[in-house]
């Protein structure tokens, strides 16, 4: 697929092209953009890695995710963003439109500005099971970048459902897989809470950009 970014080239902004996958990394990603402007622009390597690219308000700066993750399809835009140096993101803010799934819990690091309050850790669109030990490490604060264990999570402008397995006291284990439903513009809570008597043996949210057809 093709796509455009956005940044600054001799005092003017202007677009640069690339052809790619859903599966390239927001790191393969800025090495293409690299490789294409650094002799036109002032833009150094050092400059890069502090930096990030913003798309529909969200901002794609963790080098891992891909692109389908963050929602960038044929044609999508992105622009070019020079990062200050230190977190800019306040932890409470839900990032803005490209929230997609997010997880919110209290951190509890004493050295994190974050410290004591509630933050949003945006999960953008996926499939993120809250029983797997990799999926669960992902939540991270986003001022500190460590651990912080998921209380709850809502969604925002996306499609979602679960897919998970329940067991409620010494009742036999439930499979329950919901139909699609549509997150709008505001913050959608997921209604059950992720702890108490009621206990998931498996729970997969998944998040989608468009509904699937099926």
């Amino acid at each position: 697929m093709r796509i455009s970014i956005d940044t600054i080239c001799t005092g003017k902004e202007r677009p640069f092209d690339f052809d790619v996958e859903s599966s390239t990394t927001i790191k393969q990603l800025k090495e293409l953009f690299f490789e294409k402007v650094h002799n036109i622009t002032t833009i150094t390597a050092e400059d890069l890695q502090k930096s990030y690219f913003d798309f529909e308000r969200d901002k794609l700066d963790t080098d891992e995710n891909t692109l389908k993750i963050y929602g960038v399809e044929e044609k999508s835009r992105l622009k070019y963003v020079e990062s200050t140096n230190g977190p800019s993101r306040d932890p409470n803010s839900l990032g803005g439109v490209g929230v997609k799934f997010v997880d919110v819990s209290t951190c509890t690091h004493p050295k994190c500005k974050a410290t004591g309050q509630m933050v949003a850790i945006s999960m953008h669109y996926r499939d993120y099971d809250i029983t797997s030990e990799s999926d669960l490490l992902k939540s991270v604060c986003p001022m500190c970048k460590e651990y912080v264990d998921p209380k709850t999570c809502g969604f925002n402008n996306c499609w979602w459902r679960i897919d998970g397995t329940q067991k409620e006291g010494g009742k036999p284990p439930k499979s329950i897989k919901s139909e699609w439903r549509y997150a709008d513009n505001a913050y959608h809570y997921f209604d059950e809470k992720l702890s108490g008597t009621t206990s998931w043996l498996r729970l997969t949210f998944e998040c989608v950009k468009n509904k699937p057809l099926l």
